[in-house]
């Protein structure tokens, strides 16, 4: 079983889509409609994410998924457990490590 995206749509840059994936929102629609470092002054791009907007952790939460804080050890663990469990419960597992993130610049040459 699995989760498919058929109305996602992804910002130029990574504050405004992971905004929207954490928090299955427009990101626009919870103040993040550039990067939350650069505030803008308006509403939708000033980084403040309304405290009613919830996460989609929390709603997830709410429907009984097992969700999981921990860092890579712990996820490994959980998703290597689950095959013992019956029914294996459904979860949700967001784990993003800064590795994607700066510096990202060429090599120098020479």
């Amino acid at each position: 079983m699995g989760l498919r995206y058929t109305n996602y749509h992804t910002a130029p840059i990574c504050s405004a889509s992971r905004a929207a994936l954490l928090m299955g929102r427009n990101p626009h629609s919870i103040h993040v409609g550039g990067h939350v470092a650069v505030p803008l002054p308006v509403a939708s791009s000033d980084g403040k994410i309304p405290p009613a907007a919830g996460t989609v952790a929390a709603n997830l939460r709410k429907a009984g998924y097992h969700l999981n804080h921990d860092l890579a050890d712990q996820a490994i663990a959980m998703i290597g457990s689950r095959s013992a469990q019956e029914p294996a419960p459904p979860f949700f597992l967001y784990f993003a490590t800064g590795t994607a993130h700066a510096p990202i610049m060429p090599r120098k040459n020479g």
